[in-house]
């Protein structure tokens, strides 16, 4: 889904089609960054497999990726800082890592989820940034956005978490 069809839907869920309203499309894409860590640190803390990536690491010192937040499994490595390096250097491994998703930048951008019920969780979020910007109660809208990102982690087979708050 590109980013302009979802700022698009969340024009359409705050009532501003005409784009007329309180915010631009650099503020809605900001919201929608927002909801991008947020779904992303809801993946990764219920160790759903969509948030992972792999990286190979050699015997000299390599500099993790960008988007690395803890290995996925166990591997004979040791991290220091932002470097990771082998226990045993005589060939390179290839590490499982949960990964936080890209942000968005342009309305011309893709949005870093697949599937599309992680881009409707992710919208929903994003309205309830806006709405919550707009001093509306959002108490409800945040306890439906957590229900549904367990919903999707159980469809996916993950266990289901209630954080609570966004």
């Amino acid at each position: 889904m590109l980013v302009s069809e979802a700022i698009t839907e969340i024009r359409n869920k705050i009532n501003d089609e005409a784009a007329d309203g309180d915010f631009t499309d650099g503020e809605l894409i900001s919201f929608l960054n927002e909801g991008i860590a947020y779904v992303s640190s809801y993946l990764i803390t219920a160790s759903n497999p969509i948030a992972t990536k792999k990286t190979t690491v050699s015997a000299n010192a390599t500099a993790l990726p960008d988007d690395f937040v803890k290995t996925a499994g166990y591997f004979p490595i040791k991290i220091i800082g932002s470097t990771v390096d082998l226990l045993d250097d005589s060939k390179p491994v290839t590490v499982k890592y949960f990964a936080n998703m890209a942000s968005v930048k342009l309305a011309t951008d893709t949005l870093p989820f697949k599937n599309s019920i992680f881009n409707t969780a992710l919208i929903r979020i994003a309205v309830i940034y806006a709405l919550n910007q707009m001093k509306f109660n959002v108490s409800q809208d945040q306890t439906l956005a957590t229900d549904l990102l367990g919903v999707v982690n159980t469809a996916f087979g993950h266990a289901q978490l209630h954080t609570g708050v966004m």
